[in-house]
């Protein structure tokens, strides 16, 4: 989608914008019937009618998509998304990848042109499994008119404010007068770059695109020969673990009993003399 439907109001932005305003009275002259000049009618495939009722629409488009693949190729999946992005003409504006020993996952904000939105998708599908798929549409021509007429409407507000700067008579009037053009001028760059993000939502169409191992870190998915050996390696870990416990609290004890043995021995003894004597 072009930007021709809003080319009227591009069209004031350019004219309104252009120079300081003029100071003999023809150049009013020239402003008013610049202003009641009728616009031309748009040519055929020029979407600038819709400001006038024209049926042409304004989709803004947005689509998520999540892929799965082995933590080891997850990595090489999202720069895949990022060649179909790149063959598409469309704009990668943020991926994420990040990845441990068992799982890997790549987040990817993908900006495709409207036009070619379905081609993108079915290349990005045949990367990897896909896991889910979802596709929006939310229909914005009624925003985009809006905008346009807002800007419009802003712009004609601003001309006659300069109309009254240069009419003027006194220094308060035009000190009026400039307050009121600077507002003005606020006003209309805030509405320019409103006008210029509906415009980019009808041109582009936003991708989320997810790629993520769902925790297989072998080709297999399944136990394997390496599972087993590091399964009982953790089993001996635990074993010897409570071995050594085991020894740390049971050793004191056996030396204490060994001792109070030795006592008890020795007592018995010692009787055991006195009573021969």
């Amino acid at each position: 989608m072009t930007d021709a439907p809003f080319a009227e109001a591009d069209a004031a932005s350019g004219t309104d914008a252009a120079a300081p305003a003029p100071s003999a009275p023809e150049a009013l002259d020239r402003d008013d019937a610049s202003d009641a000049a009728a616009p031309a009618p748009p040519t055929e495939g020029d979407p600038a009618g819709i400001a006038r009722g024209a049926d042409r629409r304004i989709v803004d488009a947005s689509a998520r998509i999540t892929l799965g693949a082995d933590a080891g190729e997850v990595q090489d999946v999202a720069n895949q998304v990022v060649e179909v992005t790149d063959r598409h003409h469309g704009i990668v504006s943020d991926s994420r990848v990040s990845t441990d020993r068992d799982q890997a996952q790549a987040s990817l904000s993908l900006q495709i042109p409207h036009a070619r939105l379905d081609a993108a998708l079915g290349d990005l599908s045949a990367l990897a499994d896909v896991l889910s798929r979802t596709e929006a549409t939310d229909d914005i021509t009624a925003r985009a008119v809006r905008a346009r007429r807002e800007l419009a409407n802003t712009f004609d507000q601003l001309r006659r404010a300069r109309i009254e700067l240069i009419r003027a008579d006194t220094p308060e009037q035009r000190l009026v007068s400039r307050a009121r053009i600077d507002s003005l001028e606020a006003t209309a760059d805030a509405q320019r770059a409103r006008l210029d993000g509906v415009k980019r939502q009808g041109r582009f169409a936003t991708v989320e695109v997810e790629v993520t191992s769902s925790g297989r870190g072998s080709a297999g998915g399944g136990w394997s020969l390496p599972d087993a050996f590091d399964d009982a390696g953790h089993v001996l870990e635990v074993i010897g673990g409570v071995t050594l416990i085991s020894l740390a609290v049971l050793g004191p004890l056996a030396l204490i009993g060994a001792l109070a043995w030795l006592i008890a021995a020795r007592t018995v003894r010692l009787r055991r003399e006195r009573a021969l004597d």
